[in-house]
C-alpha cells in the first residue's frame, strides 16, 4: 500500500528530532557534565514517574490520608505503598503526621500538580497532532 507523500512530510520532523536528540545525548558522554540542578530536577521526576504516586499525589491533595486507605484505593499491598509513599516523601513531595496510632500523609508541594497538568496538555496536544496526522494519510 503506498501511502501519500503528505504522510511523509507529517512523519518526517519526528525522525529529524530523534537524530537531534541522539547527537546531543553523544555530545554529553563526550565528556561535559550537566549541571547538578540538572541530577535534582530528573530524582523529583523520578520520584513521581509510577502510575501508583500520580494517583497517591491526587489522593493526598484531595484529602490527607492514611497507608490503610491508600492500599485500600490502589488495590495493592501496604508494603508496596509504604514503599511509594518512602520515596514521595524523601522527594519532598509529601509529609507525614502521626495520629495516635496512625501515620497521615500530606502533600507537601501541591504545585507538583502543576506540572502534572502540564503533562495532561501535552498528551492533549499529542492526541491531536496524532489524528490529524492519521486524517490526512486516509486514502480517500
Amino acid at each position: 500500500m503506498n501511502l501519500p507523500w503528505d504522510c511523509f512530510f507529517v512523519f518526517f520532523p519526528f525522525f529529524v528530532d530523534r537524530l537531534f536528540i541522539f547527537g546531543q545525548m553523544t555530545m554529553e558522554t563526550m565528556g561535559e557534565k550537566l549541571p547538578q540542578k540538572y541530577e535534582s530536577r530528573a530524582q523529583i521526576i523520578k520520584a513521581i514517574s509510577h502510575p501508583s504516586r500520580l494517583f497517591i499525589i491526587e489522593e493526598l491533595h484531595n484529602s490527607p490520608r492514611s497507608v490503610g486507605e491508600l492500599t485500600y484505593m490502589i488495590g495493592d499491598d501496604a508494603s508496596t505503598v509504604s514503599k511509594h509513599l518512602s520515596i514521595l516523601k524523601n522527594s519532598g513531595l509529601v509529609y507525614d503526621k502521626r495520629n495516635g496510632t496512625s501515620i497521615i500523609y500530606h502533600l507537601k508541594s501541591p504545585c507538583v500538580l502543576n506540572f502534572i497538568s502540564c503533562i495532561e496538555d501535552v498528551l492533549e496536544s499529542r492526541v491531536k497532532s496524532e489524528m490529524e496526522a492519521l486524517q490526512s494519510c486516509r486514502i480517500r
